[in-house]
């Protein structure tokens, strides 16, 4: 549900979930590059349920890092696809601290590709074992096909009410979505294979 906080829990006699609470937002001022939500002059609206899971949001203290020299570029460190980082010799950086909520996937391989290159800047050229035997992807099940992306609803008849743009996926796309194979040690390297030789 877009634009709606969480306000309080509703409970019974028991003391048992029954509601949570939504409060109504709207998209405010501009600040920092995105609009900053506001309350809305609407009722509260009551969403029935007898569970609730609180979901935690994570970021990075990065005015320290900022304080101490290391560069910071939209609350992120700025480093290089080796994870080095400009200006400060000897420190790598990787995973969420520089691109931000991501992929447990893309977090090993700046782990990874963060290890052979500090072994570099060390003086090594170990052959890293990373203690892991994993077993050959088999494509078995898997026949290569096109990305099934969001469609959108018409410009011409989303403009006359304020439903959601997106239409989000059918069953089956999204069923087909889920099969695709994200092994990390084979293919979570993404945008970061230029970082460094990498033996695996």
């Amino acid at each position: 549900m877009q634009l709606y906080a969480p306000d309080h829990v509703e409970t019974d006699e028991n003391g048992h979930v029954k509601a949570l609470a939504l409060r109504p937002q709207i998209a405010g001022p501009i600040e920092g590059g995105r609009p900053k939500p506001y309350d809305a002059p609407e009722p509260v609206l009551e969403l029935s349920c007898d569970l609730i899971v609180s979901a935690i949001g994570q970021d990075i203290e990065w005015q320290r890092f900022s304080q101490q020299g290391i560069p910071v570029k939209k609350g992120v460190i700025d480093a290089m696809a080796d994870g080095s980082i400009s200006g400060a010799n000897g420190i790598f950086a990787g995973g969420d601290c520089v691109t931000g909520p991501a992929t447990l996937i893309r977090s090993i391989a700046a782990g990874k590709v963060a290890a052979i290159n500090i072994d570099k800047y060390l003086g090594y050229d170990h052959k890293l074992d990373f203690g892991v035997q994993a077993a050959a992807p088999h494509f078995i099940d898997r026949k290569p096909c096109g990305r099934c992306n969001i469609k959108e609803r018409e410009a011409g008849i989303r403009k006359h009410n304020f439903e959601a743009v997106g239409q989000g996926l059918s069953e089956t796309e999204a069923k087909q979505e889920a099969l695709r194979c994200l092994r990390c040690d084979k293919f979570g390297l993404g945008a970061l294979k230029q970082g460094g030789h990498l033996p695996w």
